[in-house]
């Protein structure tokens, strides 16, 4: 369950870590961590796609549009998940200790097998290639092709550091 991500045993309970390793946490309840993960996963599997599907169906109307789609509906499901988060850990205390990258890390990638790890880092890197082939084919007339190029690489580039930095820590 990619919403375990979030969650860190410590000597003060069960610690819920709404923005991974950059905020705090919070003490969460076995109830109220079955919510956080319920929402996470669902929040998860809506929020994403639906980003996705508003830039590719609304591409014909232009970079300044799909962007300004994309912003707006990324907006739309943070605020969303502000809300919910802060009002299922209403009440709960702030736990003191903080969760590490290599926790995190090290969590991420034991959830995911050799193969498949292997196979993420093999994909984001073809990913990244074709992001700078698109780029680097579109740079003389630059446009929503050379945007989606670059934002492809940058994604998939943070991807493949990601998916490094996992295999290294599972590995440790």
């Amino acid at each position: 369950m990619k919403a375990d991500y979030y969650f860190k045993d410590t000597p003060e309970g069960r610690a819920f870590y709404p923005w991974g390793v950059l905020g705090s946490g919070r003490i969460v309840s076995t109830e109220i961590e079955a919510t956080l993960k319920r929402f996470i996963n669902i929040w998860m599997v809506v929020a994403f796609p639906v980003a996705i599907v508003a830039v590719l169906y609304l591409d014909s109307y232009g970079p300044a549009f799909v962007f300004g789609a994309l912003g707006a509906s990324l907006a739309v499901f943070m605020a969303v998940y502000i809300v919910v988060i802060e009002r299922l850990c209403t009440g709960c205390p702030r736990a003191t200790e903080r969760l590490t990258h290599s926790e995190f890390n090290r969590v991420q990638g034991r959830s995911y097998s050799w193969w498949k790890l292997a196979f993420l880092i093999i994909t984001s890197f073809l990913f990244v290639c074709g992001g700078l082939f698109i780029v680097a084919k579109t740079l003389a007339h630059p446009g929503l092709d050379t945007a989606i190029g670059a934002l492809c690489a940058l994604f998939f580039g943070f991807g493949l550091y990601r998916f490094i930095a996992m295999a290294r820590a599972r590995r440790d």
